[in-house]
């Protein structure tokens, strides 16, 4: 056996580090007493024999050879001992050495004169971890001068003023949270109904996961109920009466259904917005398309969007849990009510009423029954099929429920919340189902709408439903807007009423008081019908109001003779345009609103009645004033009083509540000088311009073509829209606030108008001088363009190198510099003094200039944004505050997150903030830094949020700490005259501290609460520790 397998054999039985010590002492001592080296570095060949000879001395196990000792001996720098010795027992590692073996520390594998040589390295820093986490600064000479990370294609620099402890600062949580504020937009294009009114006057609607409590009056407050986790389908509140506060059943409440891949629904509080229940989980399919409070509040109905479209019917009062006592809520039954191609079913009702129960009016033993001559299907449940039930205890009334949908669906659902047997012993199902006769009534193709009207002068039984649908579509037979009045008791159509004609019918709302039935249609007709009498046996309009004129149309284009030819085509010259009126979907290549009859932006799919105080009569008397809130297709919703019969805006007492888009949106800019003010662009041709303080949006207006990107001037007189078709307008700010439909009194003067680009325009953003506009395309092309004041931007020049299509770009504040991304991971730099690429790697352009903005999600600065996982396009859009603190990010997973600036280190530390229900397509601080702004795609949400900084965990975080190098002096106490800092509660890890003089005392410093110092070696995970040094003595404790 060689003498290395016996050494390294002997001592695999007992700790490694005692041996090698214990073993190097002793050969120091062999070599020096039988080699004769007396301290010196080599020794003689005769020497070396002699030592191995003596080392190698066993009778059992054969002697060296001599050739190989000689050999062994020129191995060895001709007889070195030290070299020799460690070989056999290296020494500890350096503290160099030691820091290497920290995750993510980037440290070269040179020596220690050599740190800070290496040219490239990868990053980010800290690849071992993602989240909150301590991680460690890195020597400054051991950051690369590049760096390549996974997300870029190309490398990025760090700048040279790098503070290296913005390392370790990445990895903690950022010193701010965002609040949500405000939520602008609202769900018009939903099935089900979206749109209630509280007893208090208060709006409840959703948008995107969030539903929305709005006090619209003085307060102009939201609240938010965020139990969601993606777009919610339905909503319904119940407001109890004098019979729900007999059973202890107070509290307004509302529920959401929502879609997914495992939907469930929500009962939450109004007042609080704090969830009571989550059900349905496990029991519906691909969304809950329907849900429904009794009238007494002790059940809830919904519906699932299963191939059956199941409804569910709940106990909310009935079972307890055996462990905490508390209510839970049960699941009575289950039936199907409509098989077909989701989504079948529009709308789930629940009245407020009991009807005649049909089962006494029914002989026993038949599957039809004839009432008033006419027959009529029932579709009962085989468990409540019995013809030995005696009628008798059967009760008087029951509940009703009312589904309506596609395919003639129509159901009346009678409800017995009282458990009932079969003679066998088995239950008989809660829920019968009764198919709705249209009689000489024009059949409808689709139900849209259903309200429940109560009988005059009692309002717990009524026995008629109002049902809103659409007949016809086909070449034979024209769309009309039905509106029918069926007879519960024997699901019989009574009468009906062409309410919109050519038009579908989408909405019913019915106002006790008046007793009015109010529908709206996709024509933007409000309608207000009386009630059949005696007198009267038809439905009879009483008002009517056109929804068309308060929403924005197309506006009066006063536009620069140069740049605008009313004739001419979108494709061709530069300077051509298309006329206002005109709305061709391949030149946008989206499905964008039409000018022409039913367009999205007008429909009325929502409605409630809306009750606000308004002081007192001649006897003290509480009045009331009434409005029918309409929820509309654009995005908007509006209260109309129908006292005054008009819905001008600004006129009399109509009110503007919310304005919104209706189709994705993608652009999103603050302004440069109002620091509340920010405008949003999307699919719909809208622009949308919002003050965060008066929680309104102050203009919204319908713009020629449709923009995916807005940016305003320095100076705030110009906002430039990239459109999806290639082309970029110029408007004065102005005219484009002021500007109105009739030509006459001030139409949308467009300044330029341009269209170098054959594809979408991405990002566009105006130089600080305010000189240049940069416009990066689809084209993989970013235009600059010389904004002058004799010819008003022209073509300076196309910087071309991208090999795809430019997603975001940005100025220095020199404005001589533009840094832009494009969708194969690239970072390009260009000179916008000579238009060329900047190629150069040996300058600091890269890594040294001072960008105005940074809203490019590649970069140095934001290597770390990246969760884990992420493919690369997982980052829409992020920003940079002002102050360079924090940065915002959209991703595709519907969460705003906020993070600290720079983010360097892989997966920095963030926060998630959820509301979205889609990929949220951009987001940016407000000038001033107070607030940030998101805007989601599909859900068309734009949210408010607030920036609450925390003053006081800066200041913590701003205390001197030891740091990289820092040397423990054995006398007691740190070189640096300091202690560690003292952070939080509990043990927290601070900075690597060295004592050169012992290399085994290097390790993390921590601090505890009685302000103890630990040391711990660098490679032992977090909370575990060898030494602990207290009271600045060197003493093992």
């Amino acid at each position: 056996m060689k003498l290395t397998d016996r050494m390294t054999t002997h001592s695999s039985s007992t700790d490694s580090e005692l041996v090698a010590n214990y073993s190097r002492a002793k050969l120091r001592e062999v070599f020096s007493k039988v080699g004769n080296s007396n301290g010196s570095a080599n020794i003689s060949l005769d020497s070396w024999l002699r030592v191995f000879q003596y080392l190698t001395k066993n009778p059992t196990q054969p002697s060296l050879h001599e050739d190989d000792l000689e050999a062994l001996f020129a191995l060895h720098k001709n007889g070195c001992v030290e070299d020799f010795i460690e070989s056999l027992f290296p020494s500890p590692p350096s503290i160099h050495e030691k820091m290497k073996r920290i995750p993510g520390s980037h440290y070269d594998k040179q020596d220690d004169c050599d740190i800070g040589n290496e040219e490239v390295g990868f990053g980010a820093f800290d690849n071992s971890g993602e989240g909150e986490r301590r991680v460690y600064n890195p020597l400054e000479k051991s950051i690369p001068k590049k760096i390549n990370y996974r997300f870029s294609r190309t490398p990025v620099q760090p700048p040279s003023s790098f503070d290296v402890n913005s390392v370790s600062l990445s990895g903690r949580l950022p010193h701010a949270d965002l609040t949500l504020e405000q939520v602008q937009g609202f769900r018009g294009d939903g099935d089900s109904p979206n749109l209630y009114a509280t007893k208090v006057g208060e709006l409840v609607y959703t948008v995107a996961a969030l539903a929305i409590v709005y006090d619209y009056n003085s307060k102009k407050v939201q609240r938010f109920f965020r139990g969601h986790t993606d777009d919610i389908t339905c909503l319904t509140i119940f407001a109890p009466e004098s019979r729900a506060k007999k059973n202890n059943v107070n509290n307004p409440r509302a529920a959401s259904g929502q879609t997914g891949l495992n939907p469930f629904f929500c009962i939450w509080r109004i007042d609080t917005c704090e969830e009571l229940y989550r059900l349905g989980a496990g029991v519906f399919e691909r969304a809950v398309c329907g849900v429904g409070f009794s009238y007494d509040g002790k059940h809830v109905a919904a519906i699932g969007m299963d191939d059956n479209h199941q409804i569910g019917v709940w106990n909310l009062v009935g079972g307890k849990d055996k462990d905490t006592d508390e209510i839970v809520p049960n699941l009575l039954c289950k039936e199907d009510t409509q098989t077909g191609t989701p989504p079948m079913l529009t709308e789930l009702v629940w009245c407020d009423f009991d009807i005649p129960n049909p089962e006494n009016k029914r002989g026993s033993g038949n599957n039809s029954a004839s009432i008033n001559g006419t027959s009529r299907s029932v579709t009962k449940n085989v468990t409540s099929s019995n013809n030995n039930n005696n009628n008798n205890n059967n009760p008087a009334t029951l509940q009703a429920l009312i589904t309506v949908g596609k395919g003639k669906h129509l159901k009346i659902w009678t409800f017995d919340p009282k458990v009932r047997k079969n003679s066998d012993g088995s239950k008989i199902s809660c829920l019968s189902s009764y198919n709705g006769i249209f009689k000489t009534a024009p059949v409808a193709k689709t139900l849209h709408s259903v309200a429940g009207i109560c009988s005059s002068g009692n309002a717990k039984c009524g026995d008629v439903c109002a049902v809103a649908g659409e007949t016809g579509g086909s070449e034979n037979k024209k769309t009309a807007g039905i509106v029918y009045l069926f007879k519960m008791s024997t699901a019989t159509c009574i009468t009906y009423v062409e309410a919109h004609p050519n038009y579908p019918a989408l909405s019913l709302t019915f106002d006790n008081c008046s007793r009015l039935l109010y529908s709206g249609g996709a024509d933007g007709l409000l309608n207000a019908w009386s009630l059949p009498s005696k007198e009267k046996p038809k439905m009879e309009k009483v008002k009517s109001f056109n929804c068309n004129a308060a929403e924005p149309g197309s506006l009066s284009i006063l536009a620069h003779p140069e740049s605008l030819q009313n004739e001419a085509t979108i494709k061709g010259k530069r300077n051509t345009f298309v006329t206002a009126g005109k709305r061709n979907n391949t030149n946008t290549g989206r499905n964008q609103i039409q000018n022409n009859k039913g367009s999205t932006r007008i429909k009325i799919r929502h409605l409630c009645v809306v009750r606000e105080g308004g002081g007192e009569d001649e006897d003290g008397d509480e009045l009331s004033k009434t409005f029918v809130g309409v929820g509309l297709g654009s995005g908007s919703i509006r209260l109309i009083n129908t006292v005054t019969n008009s819905i001008k805006a600004g006129a009399g007492e109509d009110k503007t509540v919310r304005e919104g888009h209706c189709a994705h949106v993608y652009g999103l800019a603050t302004h440069p000088t109002k620091t509340n003010i920010f405008a949003t662009v999307g699919e719909d041709f809208f622009f949308c311009c919002y003050d965060i303080k008066t929680m309104s949006c102050v203009k919204r207006c319908v713009l020629p073509l449709a923009a995916k990107s807005v940016a305003y001037s320095g100076d705030g007189k110009h906002v430039a829209f990239g459109c999806f078709n290639g082309a970029v307008m110029i408007v004065e700010e102005e005219t484009l606030m002021t500007a109105t439909k009739d030509s006459t009194k001030g139409g949308l003067k467009i300044y330029k108008f341009f269209r170098d680009c054959e594809e979408n325009i991405d990002d566009l953003k105006y130089s600080p001088d305010d000189r240049m506009l940069a416009v990066g395309s689809h084209d993989n092309f970013v235009d600059v363009y010389d904004r002058n004041k004799r010819e008003g931007y022209k073509l300076k020049f196309r910087l071309r190198g991208h090999t795809s299509y430019v997603t975001h770009l940005d100025w220095s504040k020199d404005s001589r510099i533009i840094q832009s991304n494009d969708g194969a991971y690239e970072i390009l730099y260009w000179d916008c003094k000579s238009g060329r690429q900047i190629r150069s790697t040996k300058d600091g352009v890269e890594a040294d200039t001072d960008w105005n903005t940074w809203t490019c999600v590649l970069g140095f600065p934001v290597m770390g944004v990246w969760a884990s996982g992420s493919d690369g396009t997982d980052v829409n859009a992020l920003c940079v505050d002002e102050g360079k603190e924090f940065i915002v990010t959209a991703d595709d997973f519907g969460n705003v997150n906020l993070m600290r600036y720079p983010a360097v280190v892989k997966s920095a530390a963030c926060k998630q903030y959820s509301g979205h229900a889609a990929h949220v397509m951009n987001c940016r601080f407000v000038t001033g830094g107070g607030y940030v702004v998101s805007v989601g795609g599909k859900d068309r949400a734009i949210l408010i949020w607030k920036l609450d900084r925390n003053e006081g965990l800066k200041e913590r975080e701003a205390k001197p700490k030891p740091k990289i190098g820092s040397k423990w002096i054995a006398s007691g106490g740190w070189d640096m005259g300091r202690e560690l800092e003292h952070v939080g509660k509990g043990w927290e890890m601070t900075d690597l501290i060295a004592n050169e003089n012992n290399p085994r005392a290097c390790g993390w410093g921590i601090s505890d609460k009685t302000g103890k110092m630990v040391l711990t070696e660098p490679d032992i995970p977090y909370g575990g520790y060898k030494g602990r040094y207290n009271d600045h003595t060197s003493a093992r404790a």
